[in-house]
């Protein structure tokens, strides 16, 4: 792949600027398009934030709590818990403006 037809992304990677902050956009926007898809087929609120899916990308708990939050803080979805209640606000529309939130 030649620099002309490098992404945003790939161009300040090679610039050696921000990497870690890219990096972390990429693994929202990669979170944001599964707990969509888990959404569509269905998942509840509590299946979502509990669900096998994010062990079989070997995150525990406390990451998948993190990048809620982070999905929080790039208006994809608000996650609000009340004792053992779990409830989900999706603030897109659709899967592509979920993953393009995250971006």
């Amino acid at each position: 792949m030649g620099l002309s037809s490098t992404t945003p992304y790939t161009t300040r990677l090679l610039k050696g600027g921000a990497v870690l902050e890219d990096a972390r956009l990429v693994v929202a926007r990669g979170f944001a398009y599964v707990a969509w898809r888990e959404h569509e087929q269905g998942a509840s609120s509590r299946a979502l934030t509990n669900g096998r899916v994010w062990r079989r990308w070997l995150l525990d708990a406390a990451a998948v709590e993190a990048l809620f939050n982070q999905s929080a803080r790039l208006g994809v979805l608000q996650v609000s818990r009340a004792g053992s209640a779990v409830r989900g606000d999706w603030r897109v529309a659709g899967l592509a403006e979920a993953t393009g939130a995250a971006a």
